[in-house]
């Protein structure tokens, strides 16, 4: 009888270590830090001293810790001002939308030009509703990631979160704890901010 008491007791660690190293995207337990905002999270953009381009950029507490771990940038022209940009001496930077900070899913889009020339590009995968979210992803530490990136030539991707058009979560993990954020990119050039959640 002790026997199977131990292997019992064995069995709900096991459980109970699997549950803690995954969570599912959209879903929280309690307990589990989770935040949504009242309404959802735009970037407010800012012409810079230029006047050229326009930057919006903002943060977010994962662990309501005060300490604001992560950053959003997007990074935008002014249209007003596109001639004046291409016409810069060292070329134009072309806008993006970068998340920086904890560690961050990724995939990687291969671009293939001129024959068997080929660039990768990497960028914030896509997670869908109620996908599982575990140490099985692909990540990268303490890093800017894109979102979209759009390119000067037209063989290049702007990366999948441009086309996608539709609800999204990014998966990340911070002190080891795993976690989503809920993204609306239905317009991709603007993407709205939901809520997050990081899992105890």
């Amino acid at each position: 009888m002790k026997n199977l008491y131990l292997i019992s007791f064995i069995f709900l660690l096991s459980c109970q270590k699997n549950e803690a190293n995954r969570i599912i995207a959209g879903q929280c337990d309690v307990g589990d830090y989770y935040f949504e905002f009242s309404q959802p999270l735009e970037l407010n953009m800012q012409q810079d001293s230029s006047g050229k381009y326009i930057i919006g950029n903002d943060s977010l507490d994962l662990n309501f810790d005060g300490i604001y771990e992560t950053k959003l940038t997007h990074f935008n022209w002014n249209m007003d001002s596109v001639q004046a940009i291409h016409n810069e001496p060292s070329g134009p930077v072309y806008p993006y939308f970068y998340f920086y900070g904890t560690e961050i899913g990724y995939s990687y889009v291969v671009d293939y030009c001129c024959g068997s020339n080929s660039t990768a590009t990497y960028y914030l995968s896509i997670v869908d509703s109620a996908e599982t979210i575990d140490h099985s992803f692909e990540w990268r530490h303490w890093y800017q990631q894109a979102f979209f990136q759009t390119n000067p030539t037209t063989y290049l991707s702007y990366g999948p979160w441009f086309y996608t058009r539709k609800t999204a979560y990014i998966a990340y993990t911070f002190d080891g704890k795993l976690g989503w954020l809920k993204v609306d990119a239905q317009d991709s050039i603007s993407p709205k901010f939901m809520s997050y959640c990081l899992h105890k």
